[in-house]
């Protein structure tokens, strides 16, 4: 069964459940209503067509002093490769179908395309690199001198971390008075007739 769903947007977060509930069985006859408390809400219908006559009266409707917004909801397409088929692709097979998810060449096309945690642990870190590139739209030029940053960054601070690993001794009373003695001594020895 397909999803069903509207999505009611701009609900107070002060708003119960109970709230929501009422609002919307004023207005349709829904099967499941699912409140966050995010200030969202989705609305799931067993047909099709009773949403969008929802959708129309909801709309603009006010609940705890806000004004209710709503819109069907679209499922999302996602171009996903099974992780058993993902694994038994060459290196080259992978670098295509990730040109072809990023539109090639210099990044741009499916910009935020979903990459499952088992591909992405099973990448290496250039991989990696290139698929953050390809899903912020950028890439070539501008992936390599983020990267050179990072490395800039990281150099810098392992240079203060080696740094601080032999640290300058403050000067405490101690010292000072070590100092004093050890002063005192030295003039008394000059003063004295050898």
């Amino acid at each position: 069964m397909s999803e069903n769903k509207v999505f009611l947007g701009g609900i107070s977060r002060d708003a119960t459940e109970e709230d929501v509930s009422d609002l919307v069985k004023k207005f349709g006859n829904p099967r499941e209503i699912i409140h966050t408390g995010k200030g969202y809400s989705f609305v799931k219908f067993d047909a099709a067509d009773e949403m969008q006559p929802f959708v129309d009266k909801i709309n603009g409707e006010v609940l705890c002093g806000m004004t209710i917004r709503a819109d069907i909801s679209k499922p999302k397409e996602r171009n996903l490769i099974p992780s058993e088929k993902w694994n038994s692709m060459t290196p080259q097979e992978r670098d295509a179908v990730r040109a072809q998810r990023s539109g090639g060449g210099g990044g741009g096309g499916q910009r935020g395309a979903f990459i499952p945690a088992d591909q992405w642990n099973a990448m290496t870190p250039r991989e990696r690199d290139e698929a953050r590139a390809a899903r912020s739209g950028g890439g070539g030029r501008d992936a390599d001198r983020r990267r050179d940053d990072r490395r800039e960054r990281s150099d810098s601070c392992d240079r203060r971390r080696r740094d601080s690993r032999s640290p300058k001794r403050r000067r405490d009373s101690r010292d000072r008075d070590r100092d004093r003695d050890r002063d005192s001594r030295r003039d008394r020895r000059r003063r004295s007739p050898s």
